[in-house]
């Protein structure tokens, strides 16, 4: 607000021009001091011009310098519009015998008009004089202050209250010039005051109320030195001057603030959880107190150490591997992926945390990338780095990924295989990607676009294969050869029609196909049988066919099998007959999926779709065990090199190698 004094008329002339009329401005006279007495002084003045700006106060304010101010010196004053000429009584901020300035003033909304000041001895006041505190250089919480005052009478005692910051408090030590109290600990601090070194005082006598602004310096909080602590429930901030009523403790990780939980907070320490991951040995706490930011770095994390000589085997039934730890961030492994407690060696290796204690924890270990073998080795997480100590385990889930797929080859379901001498050959959407001696290559593509029902069949070290939609209706598919040797691919004779691939089987060089199909508005199960030397196919409907649903066929020495849906049965073939019979019913799992099977041994392996891997012993007729796991492409399962391959997912697209040993 813009300040004007004035001499005994203010008028203020534009330069140049029209000149306007004073009246245009307002304007008012120096007061005159008509009575001084014990209890205070009596002022008067004339309003010289009230221009055209509507005065909202005016009135007289005195002090001891040379021009006194509204916003900072005691005033007497009215509201609204005055009268030309006024007077006003004022009775108090006077000491008796001492020589003020005291100024006439106006204020309307925009600007203060100030008159020149004129002075006057004082014979005190009836109110009381704020003169000024006396107590240490700094000051904390209890500490006392006492406040220097006039004219304060003993028969007042009874009737004062005293707030601090809006927070009543007692006073004590009472006398005439002045009186003590205890700065309390529960007023609300700010940035301004304890930066500004300015605090709210009160005092109510009946129905007077003063206002005062102590100067106080505030103490600020004192940090001891640098110490080394262990990971625990509970860390804590320790020095002095600490306390105050709002008080936090955050630490910035990757520029998320972490706020810890509190539990304890007074003037020599504060106590907080450290629940979180940190990534520096001397981490910079931000600690709030009064308002106030302090980068506080006092504690030093000791080491995570991993117990040498320990040899880690998960247990038969949980899996779940037990390490021996020593000041292991326990309370930090809730947090993000990014900051797992332990590291390990092939980083493709993660771990599942399920309990951690102060000196041992349990997890499981995952795979999250290709990994060379099984052997491990597993360090704590020191701040981003391995631990000085390890411990070695060995990766016993029976599938290992061991190489990223093509992103050809990144589909979750559908993705047939079969197995060319040294070669593994997958379909998928009309392409045919190879993976040999760690490799994939995309060897062939055609105008196939569906993944919906697939053929992939092998004979005479040659692969046919087609793929359609499920409902459709149409006729005369494209179907296809593809020679590995060669790398040539060959059109051949149309797949008959569209509708649901139950199984397929080669014998004596022909692809037998069970389709169940709509035939003239009816669904029926085909019997579909490609000719390779006549290049030509067969469709029967058969009135008994031997495959009503599902079927998954395998060779088992010199004889071929199947697993059919229909019952769950287990089947073999009839070379003599050219038919199947059925070796036994299986009906402790369900078999209603397409998926491939492989045999080592007695051992018949396969993946069904939301159940897991199993394992069928081929002598003994039972499914012996079975690993939970979604990870894989039911379809895909072949065997390459004596060992079995299989593709699948986790967070990535992985070529996983299943070993029988794990099972």
């Amino acid at each position: 607000m813009k300040r004007y004094w004035t001499p005994i008329i203010l008028a203020l002339w534009a330069c140049g021009g029209d000149e306007p009329s004073p009246r245009e401005f307002v304007s008012i006279s120096i007061p005159e001091v008509i009575a001084v007495d014990e209890k205070g002084a009596e002022f008067q003045a004339r309003v010289t011009g009230l221009g055209t700006e509507e005065v909202l106060e005016y009135g007289f304010v005195w002090s001891q310098n040379s021009r006194p101010l509204i916003d900072t010196d005691p005033k007497v004053y009215r509201s609204g519009n005055p009268p030309t000429i006024f007077s006003l009584r004022a009775e108090s901020d006077m000491l008796p015998n001492r020589s003020y300035n005291v100024a006439s003033y106006l204020r309307t909304s925009t600007r203060i008009i100030y008159s020149e000041p004129t002075d006057f001895i004082s014979k005190g006041s009836s109110r009381i004089v704020f003169l000024g505190v006396d107590t240490n250089d700094e000051v904390y919480f209890e500490d006392t202050v006492r406040v220097l005052v006039s004219n304060l009478k003993r028969e007042d005692q009874a009737k004062m209250k005293l707030s601090f910051e809006g927070v009543e408090v007692p006073f004590f030590d009472y006398t005439p010039d002045g009186f003590s109290f205890e700065i309390p600990r529960d007023f609300n601090t700010t940035f301004e005051n304890m930066q500004g070194g300015v605090f709210d005082l009160q005092v109510k006598l009946d129905q007077q109320t003063f206002d005062y602004e102590l100067s106080l310096k505030f103490r600020k909080p004192q940090f001891q030195e640098k110490r080394v602590l262990k990971y625990a429930d509970e860390w804590a901030i320790k020095g002095d001057y600490l306390f105050s009523q709002s008080v936090s403790v955050s630490y910035i990780l990757d520029g998320q603030t972490i706020n810890f939980q509190l539990t304890e907070k007074n003037d020599n320490e504060i106590r907080f959880v450290p629940r979180t991951f940190f990534k520096e040995k001397n981490p910079v706490f931000l600690v709030n107190i009064r308002d106030q930011i302090f980068e506080v770095d006092q504690i030093e994390i000791s080491d995570s150490d991993i117990l040498p000589g320990q040899n880690l085997i998960p247990d038969d039934v949980t899996k779940l591997y037990s390490l021996k730890v020593d000041n292991l961030n326990i309370l930090g492994s809730s947090q993000s992926a990014n900051y797992p407690l332990l590291f390990f060696d092939p980083v493709g290796l993660k771990a599942q945390y399920y309990s951690n204690e102060l000196d041992r924890m349990s997890f499981t270990v995952y795979a999250v990338g290709p990994v060379s073998g099984r052997s491990f080795r597993v360090f704590a997480n020191n701040f981003g780095q391995n631990s000085s100590t390890f411990a070695t385990g060995v990766y016993a889930h029976p599938a290992l990924p061991r190489f990223d797929l093509p992103e050809g080859l990144q589909e979750y379901f559908n993705v047939p295989g079969q197995t060319i001498g040294s070669k593994a050959y997958f379909l998928n959407k009309g392409k045919i990607f190879e993976f040999a001696s760690g490799q994939f290559a995309l060897v062939t593509s055609t105008d196939l676009s569906s993944q919906e029902e697939t053929l992939f069949e092998k004979v005479q070290d040659k692969i046919y294969f087609t793929s359609f939609s499920t409902e459709g209706s149409k006729t005369g598919l494209p179907f296809y050869s593809f020679d590995p040797v060669s790398g040539q691919t060959s059109r051949k004779s149309n797949f008959p029609r569209e509708g649901v691939v139950l199984g397929s089987f080669v014998w004596d060089n022909e692809i037998h196909v069970y389709l169940r199909a709509s035939v003239q508005g009816e669904t029926k199960v085909l019997t579909l049988r490609y000719r390779v030397s006549a290049d030509a196919w067969v469709e029967e409907i058969e009135e008994n066919p031997a495959f009503q649903n599902y079927f998954n066929t395998f060779n088992f020495g010199d004889k071929l099998m199947a697993f059919s849906a229909d019952r769950g049965a287990l089947l073999e073939w009839d070379a003599l007959q050219k038919s199947w019979r059925t070796v036994e019913f299986i009906s402790s799992f369900n078999l209603y999926h397409k998926f491939s099977v492989e045999v080592i041994g007695d051992m018949a392996y396969f993946h069904i779709p939301n159940n897991g891997l199993f394992a069928y012993d081929l002598n003994r007729r039972d499914l012996e065990i079975r690993v939970n796991s979604d990870l894989f492409h039911s379809q895909s399962l072949v065997k390459v090199n004596g060992k079995m391959v299989m593709l699948g997912a986790v967070n990535r697209f992985f070529l996983y190698e299943i070993d029988e040993e794990y099972f």
